[in-house]
């Protein structure tokens, strides 16, 4: 967004984390921004109209969830988005056409092959 490059998430060597990271290679430098709600381990996160979208991936003493939460850069602000139907963790994300989609993952179960659009 906007020619800089966001990092939502992730984990740490024993703790999940809630952050987000904006670099800016003009500057190149780094800015830390409002953490996501909650901290999640391995979600699924795209760019669309203007905002970052999170969603999938496990939730410390949740498990796998399908939650999904949309970062606006400019009011630094998280809100809650429609959950993706299938709960699912390393999926990729795409965006095209004012939607956004969520191919594959992971369950408990192994690679899942199902492919969600979501339409803000």
């Amino acid at each position: 967004m906007g020619g800089k490059f966001y990092v939502a998430g992730g984990t740490g060597f024993a703790t999940t984390s809630a952050a987000l990271d904006v670099y800016h290679p003009a500057t190149d430098s780094w800015a830390t921004k409002m953490p996501m709600p909650p901290a999640r381990f391995a979600p699924s996160g795209q760019v669309l109209d203007g905002k970052l979208y999170v969603v999938g991936g496990i939730i410390p003493g949740i498990g796998l969830t399908a939650t999904g939460e949309a970062y606006d850069p400019a009011s630094d602000t998280w809100t809650a988005v429609a959950s993706i139907p299938t709960p699912r963790l390393r999926a990729a994300a795409a965006a095209a056409s004012g939607r956004l989609y969520v191919l594959g993952g992971e369950v408990p179960t192994g690679a899942l092959q199902t492919n969600e659009a979501y339409a803000p």
